[in-house]
């Protein structure tokens, strides 16, 4: 699959403008909102929310640049998740992509896809698929790493030049390529940049504010 998710049209969005190691839950009950599911809490995303959970031009780091966030939903994050292949798009209700950029010196970029689904069982899944793909993708040269972000279930790890966490929180994931990150904490600080937005959003909340 190809790891920026480049196949979204930009005619079917709409842009709101406003490894692996993989790991048991790191992450306590109070960061949870959202909709109940049973007696438990679970973090859910409408459209509108996942487009605010989306890291935004303010939430880039120093001497990184960020970029509009674009999302679909419905129907049409269907259509496009299925384009992908790699992905499980049953109760899939919307998707969204936006990415940071640092020109100097290395050319890196992180890009962040987030994907919504209706129940935890299809987000767990969803993820599952995701997971297989990116680790046969790399092959051989996948090299485990732990991050902590805060997340129900994390897998990271790097490959050559790049380095990669795929993350679930409740029933939505979040896929994090990174491509000549400068430091090696860099991705857990995404990471985690990411988890705790998603959380935010979840609760009726701008993470910006």
């Amino acid at each position: 699959m190809q790891r920026d998710l480049r196949s979204i049209a930009m005619g079917a969005v709409l842009v709101l403008g406003l490894a692996g190691c993989s790991e048991a839950s790191d992450a306590d009950d109070s960061g949870k909102g959202g909709l109940g599911d049973g007696d438990a809490m679970v973090v859910r995303l409408s459209p509108s929310q996942l487009s605010q959970a989306l890291p935004s031009k303010l939430s880039a780091p120093k001497g990184w640049e960020g970029e509009q966030r674009e999302v679909v939903q419905g129907s049409e994050a269907w259509e496009q998740c299925e384009q992908q292949g790699d992905l499980t798009c049953s109760g899939l209700t919307s998707l969204g992509t936006t990415r940071f950029e640092k020109p100097y010196p290395s050319k890196a970029s992180m890009k962040f896809t987030l994907l919504a689904y209706d129940t935890e069982d299809n987000a767990k899944v969803g993820m599952k698929e995701l997971v297989t793909a990116e680790h046969e993708d790399a092959g051989d040269k996948l090299k485990p790493r732990t991050v902590k972000a805060g997340a129900d279930d994390t897998d990271a790890f790097d490959e050559t030049y790049h380095s990669t966490a795929i993350l679930r929180v409740g029933t939505v994931v979040a896929f994090l390529p990174g491509k000549h990150l400068p430091q090696a904490d860099h991705l857990r600080t995404f990471a985690k940049l990411q988890v705790d937005r998603v959380k935010i959003a979840s609760a009726g909340k701008n993470p910006d504010a």
